[in-house]
């Protein structure tokens, strides 16, 4: 008899599917090329051009802003509530079938929360926050123009080393929460291939999981 504590329960056809294009949705965005090119090193450069001692251009080295608006088109719905495979619906269908004694729960959960602690480390020169320059540059610029965001956004163009520096900040936030996103795909893809047998994931408890979080170091 299985402990009543440890279990899954069945999911709905409707959550199945819901989970299902979650997974699929992280896989197609892995091919887009921003990722491919770009988030997937976890390195942003940049390029200052210096002239009496005072920066008077600067830019981030192959950075293509179609590439960068495709990736947010889609990626963009992971964070959006009201979109199926929100993290928020998928963590809902997580939290009503998964015993939060299990490792699946505790690891998927992991990921989630480090999304909210990295976007509280902030940047060693202005002191914005990572979640703070992530939303900026998301709704005050490409995505759903917030207008205080698009004001902030606007501000910090006037000063281009400051704007480069809070825009590669920008680009390593969004590879982390991509990050993120493929950590949740792992546990989400294990609970679809157990749940049909009723099976109690006993898995390792995620040391090496959390060892490679970006966002813990």
């Amino acid at each position: 008899m299985i402990d009543q504590d440890f279990w899954i329960t069945p999911l709905t056809p409707d959550e199945r599917q819901t989970l299902k294009l979650f997974c699929e949705t992280v896989s197609e965005i892995e091919t887009y090329p921003l990722y491919q090119k770009l988030l997937r090193h976890n390195v942003v450069n940049s390029d200052l051009k210096v002239r009496d001692g005072l920066v008077v251009d600067a830019s981030i080295r192959d950075l293509d802003e179609n590439d960068v608006r495709s990736f947010i088109l889609t990626a963009r719905l992971f964070g959006q509530n009201n979109e199926r495979i929100s993290i928020r619906n998928v963590s809902d269908i997580v939290e009503r079938r998964v015993s939060k004694r299990l490792v699946l729960w505790m690891n998927f959960n992991a990921y989630r929360e480090g999304w909210n602690e990295f976007g509280k480390q902030t940047l060693p020169r202005s002191g914005d926050t990572m979640g703070g320059v992530f939303d900026v540059f998301l709704y005050g610029h490409y995505a759903h123009k917030n207008p205080e965001k698009e004001a902030i956004y606007e501000q910090w163009k006037r000063t281009a080393d400051g704007f480069v520096a809070r825009k590669s900040a920008f680009l390593i936030a969004l590879g982390a929460f991509f990050w993120l996103l493929q950590g949740m795909r792992q546990y989400v893809d294990r609970l679809l291939v157990s749940e049909p047998f009723g099976t109690v994931l006993m898995c390792a408890p995620g040391v090496n999981d959390l060892r490679n979080n970006p966002t813990s170091k």
